[in-house]
């Protein structure tokens, strides 16, 4: 069957093929964060992606079919965002703050209210950065002062009570800030000085002031005025000095503290003599560093090869993960980790057996996590895949011509690069049903054992 465009179809068609571009579906990114069996990502473009637990809709969208790394809205807006236990948060480039997923307990007057998409927390455009713990949130706003609110049992929030807050309130008073970090029901934050403070839960010795007890208003640990970068685990925090030092504290059953032994420790202990480290990230009793020459290390706890040695030992010191010194980041939580590279591409290693790593189920090493089969580097030609009709007003036929040759995936994106539709298969034919799409311009990628090819069509 011959169709035929009307003039201005076609017209619309020119534009969106002459304006359209590939770069939209570019694997360069720039900000991670590790959730709680989930994943959050932003491109360089500003685009906001996410994988994995979906329960409490901490993904900020609908289910989609597992096994892939989704667009979340279509905002290109976004700057920064932070994983949580069940929630997430995110700053966009006007400096407003969001927010979306499980909203009980940090709104205590929620039943169980999940929000399905990003919402503003208000309407202000002065927020700067953003942390999220296991129920609470703490931010700094452009003006340097410290902000927080949720779930407040512990003292959490650092406000001087113990009641739930479901807006962000001030704490430390007039206080300039430089850095903040949430734990598990506690908080580290650096000030403008240098010195550090710690507030919430202290039963693990997570506040470093040599004692276990809880405080509801921030408290300074020591009267050290050199902290450069902090983060703060389940039980545990790390942090780096303006030498270059590295020190730990807090629980050490699982030698997360990395001093070579599992005796926690209630105060600041330098765990390596080296004067070259350039970032942190503690997570569920385990951690991960950064070299200035870019080489990435980890100790602590490696059941769920969060490490990335290829093993399941526990490592008692910090130890180098790999032979790469190209790491530009990296984010921890629970049982997966997150990376970056300076070439923008994003890896992850550890149990993904919910998602958290998109398409890959378990790696025991840092693996790229680019969801469309890493392995497959070899352009295909034109020809050697046949999709009609083109354009469809219903059923997209997708045949590969090669009867040697088999189709293992597919994916569709619209023309703003967000994934509409994957599957993966084992035919040398494939029937799509495009009658629920939007008419518009898709790209839809085939993927075979031997290589790839990308093809244009219009939806009617």
């Amino acid at each position: 069957m011959k169709h035929r465009f009307t003039p201005a179809l076609s017209i619309g068609i020119t534009l969106l093929f002459s304006s359209f571009s590939f770069s939209a579906l570019a694997q360069v990114w720039k900000a991670i964060s590790a959730g709680t069996h989930f994943t959050l990502a932003v491109k360089e473009d500003g685009t906001l992606w996410s994988c994995g637990l979906n329960d409490y809709r901490q993904l900020g969208r609908n289910d989609l079919p597992a096994g892939y790394i989704y667009q979340t809205g279509t905002s290109n807006e976004w700057e920064s965002i932070a994983a949580g236990y069940q929630f997430s948060v995110g700053i966009k480039k006007d400096s407003t703050l969001w927010i979306w997923g499980r909203q009980n307990p940090v709104n205590p007057d929620s039943l169980d209210n999940n929000l399905p998409t990003p919402v503003p927390v208000d309407a202000l455009h002065n927020w700067r950065k953003i942390s999220a713990g296991y129920f609470q949130m703490v931010a700094l706003k452009t003006d340097s002062t410290l902000w927080a609110w949720g779930e407040n049992s512990y003292g959490a929030v650092g406000d001087g009570t113990n009641f739930n807050r479901k807006a962000p309130v001030p704490i430390g008073g007039a206080s300039k800030w430089r850095d903040v970090q949430c734990g598990d029901q506690f908080s580290l934050a650096i000030k403008n000085n240098g010195s550090l403070w710690a507030w919430g839960r202290n039963d693990w010795g997570q506040y470093g002031d040599g004692g276990y007890v809880s405080k509801n208003a921030p408290v300074q640990v020591g009267t050290s005025k050199d902290w450069k970068v902090i983060s703060a685990g389940v039980a545990h925090a790390g942090a780096i000095k303006n030498d270059g030092t590295l020190w730990a504290w807090g629980a050490n059953s699982d030698y997360q503290v990395g001093d070579g032994t599992n005796v926690w420790r209630n105060y600041p202990v330098q765990i390596s003599a080296t004067t070259d480290w350039k970032t942190i990230s503690a997570g569920n009793g385990y951690s991960l560093a950064l070299k200035t020459d870019g080489s990435l290390w980890g100790w602590g706890y490696n059941g769920a090869y969060q490490l990335g040695n290829g093993t399941t030992n526990h490592v008692t010191v910090p130890t180098q993960i790999g032979s790469s010194y190209e790491w530009k980041d990296v984010s921890t939580l629970d049982t997966h980790v997150l990376g970056i590279k300076e070439d923008g591409s994003l890896w992850g290693w550890g149990d993904g057996s919910l998602g958290g790593l998109g398409c890959v189920s378990t790696a025991p090493v840092p693996v790229q996590l680019d969801c469309a089969f890493t392995s497959v580097d070899n352009i295909l030609p034109e020809e050697s895949v046949e999709i009609y009709p083109n354009p469809t007003n219903g059923l997209l036929y997708v045949a590969v011509k090669d009867a040697s040759e088999t189709m293992y995936q597919y994916e569709i994106s619209n023309s703003l690069g967000m994934l509409m539709a994957a599957n993966r298969i084992k035919n040398t034919s494939e029937t799509i049903d495009m009658s629920s799409f939007p008419q518009g311009l898709y790209l839809i990628t085939i993927k075979t054992a031997k290589g790839q090819v990308t093809k244009q069509f219009v939806k009617m």
